[in-house]
């Protein structure tokens, strides 16, 4: 019953995850988060997120603490499908 159930929660968020409203939120939560921890400002404009197989940001700014631009990226993108778990 529990392995069940918690087969059903991970479906759940796998396909919620593949929303991208939800990924945008989420990614902007975690710049949130690195602001608040680092104490510069980080910003992400948008996400695509392509489960086990690749994640892309675009407009990722990362503020130093004099509040000049630290880095400024306009596309970062990562293919993780190669990753042997």
């Amino acid at each position: 019953m529990v392995g069940a159930l918690f087969a059903a929660v991970m479906v759940a968020l796998t396909l919620v995850v593949k929303v991208p409203a939800v990924q945008t939120w989420l990614v902007h939560r975690v710049a949130s988060w690195l602001t608040d921890e680092l104490g510069v400002r980080v910003e992400v404009g948008a996400v695509s997120i392509h489960l086990f197989s690749r994640v892309a940001l675009d407009d990722v700014f990362v503020e130093d603490r004099e509040k000049d631009t630290l880095a400024y990226i306009g596309r970062l993108q990562a293919d993780i499908g190669a990753f042997n778990l």
